[in-house]
C-alpha cells in the first residue's frame, strides 16, 4: 500500500533569532494556533503552556525595555532643553533691545559660556544631565549679578528643578533595571523554545493522520514561517562575517626559461644579459618584493643609484 506524504515540520534553532525577531516568530505561531483551533486535548495542554510560557517572558521583557521612569527621564529632559533654548533667546532679546551697555556687557558674557559649554542633544543622558547641573552651578555662583540684569534667574530655577527631576528619574530607572535579573529573562526564553519544540513534535506526530487536517495546516504554516526565518539570519550571518582581506603578495622566485639558462650558462661574466632577463621575469612583479640576488656582483660605489624598494639579499 502506497504512503500518502505528510508535511513535517523542519529543526530550526529559534535560540539564534535576536530579540525583537524571536518575540515576533512566537507571538506568530501562537496567533496562528489560536486562530486555527486544536481539537487533541494533548496538544491543547500543550499549546496552553506555551502560551503562558511567552507571557511571562513578555511581561519581563517590558520591563526591561520601558517603564514608568523613562518617560519620565525623556519628560525632565525635554524640558531641560526647552528651559536652555529660552534662556537663549531672552538673552539675545536683551542684547538686541536694549541700550544698557550694561546689559549687553552680561549678555555677552552669559551666551558665550553657555556655547562654550556645547549643550548637545547628541549627548547621552547622564552627559547632558551633568552639562545642565554645571550651567546652573556656573550661572548661580559667577553670574548671579548678570542673571539679574537679563532677567533669566526664574528660568534658571526651573532649569535647577527640571534637572533634579531628571537625575531622580534615571536613578530610579537604573535601580527597576537592577532588580530585573538577566537570568530571569534568559530562562524565560529557554522556556519558550522549550514549549515550542514540544509543540512541534506533537503536530509532526498528528500530521502523520489522515483525520488530523488542522495539525498538516499547521505545520505547513510553521514549515513556511521557519524558512522565511531561515532567510532572515542567513542574511544576518552574511552581514557579522568578517570580510576576506587580501592576501600579502608573496615573494615570487625568478623564473627563466631553458633558453635564458643556457644563455647565462654560456655567458657567466654577462652581467648585463642576466640582470635583463631577471627584468623580463619580474615585470608583473611588485617592486616590494623584487629580490637582487647576491651572486650579481653589485658595485658597491653603485648602491646608492638603487630604489629604496629594492632590498639586497
Amino acid at each position: 500500500m502506497r504512503q500518502t506524504k505528510y508535511p513535517q515540520i523542519p529543526t530550526f534553532n529559534v535560540a539564534r533569532l535576536t530579540n525583537s525577531a524571536h518575540k515576533l516568530f512566537h507571538e506568530e505561531i501562537i496567533e496562528k494556533l489560536q486562530q486555527q483551533g486544536v481539537p487533541n486535548p494533548q496538544l491543547a495542554e500543550l499549546v496552553h503552556r506555551y502560551r503562558e510560557a511567552f507571557a511571562r517572558e513578555n511581561s519581563l521583557r517590558k520591563i526591561a525595555r520601558k517603564s514608568f521612569y523613562t518617560e519620565q527621564k525623556d519628560h525632565a529632559n525635554m524640558v531641560c532643553g526647552q528651559t536652555v533654548g529660552m534662556i537663549r533667546a531672552t538673552v539675545s532679546y536683551v542684547m538686541k533691545t536694549t541700550d544698557n551697555e550694561e546689559e549687553r556687557e552680561a549678555g555677552r558674557m552669559v551666551s558665550h559660556y553657555i556655547r562654550q559649554l556645547g549643550l548637545s542633544y547628541e549627548r547621552k543622558y547622564i552627559h547632558r544631565l551633568s552639562l545642565y547641573h554645571t550651567l546652573v552651578s556656573v550661572l548661580c555662583r559667577t553670574y548671579g549679578r548678570e542673571m539679574e540684569l537679563l532677567g533669566i534667574s526664574g528660568l534658571v530655577d526651573r532649569l535647577e528643578r527640571e534637572a533634579t527631576a531628571m537625575q531622580a528619574a534615571i536613578a530610579l530607572r537604573q535601580q527597576e533595571t537592577m532588580s530585573i535579573p538577566r537570568q530571569a529573562l534568559r530562562q524565560a526564553r529557554r522556556e519558550v523554545d522549550e514549549c515550542y519544540t514540544a509543540v512541534v513534535c506533537a503536530l509532526n506526530f498528528l500530521s502523520m493522520f489522515e483525520t488530523e487536517t488542522a495539525a498538516r495546516e499547521m505545520a505547513t504554516f510553521c514549515t513556511a514561517q521557519i524558512r522565511r526565518y531561515r532567510t532572515t539570519l542567513s542574511g544576518r550571518r552574511a552581514a557579522e562575517k568578517p570580510q576576506e582581506q587580501p592576501a600579502e603578495a608573496e615573494s615570487v622566485p625568478t623564473a627563466t626559461t631553458a633558453a635564458d639558462n643556457e644563455l647565462i650558462a654560456d655567458n657567466p661574466d654577462d652581467k648585463d644579459t642576466a640582470n635583463n632577463i631577471d627584468n623580463r621575469a619580474n615585470i608583473n612583479q611588485p617592486l616590494s618584493t623584487f629580490r637582487l640576488s647576491s651572486d650579481d656582483k653589485i658595485n658597491p660605489d653603485n648602491k646608492e643609484k638603487l630604489s629604496p624598494a629594492v632590498s639586497v639579499v
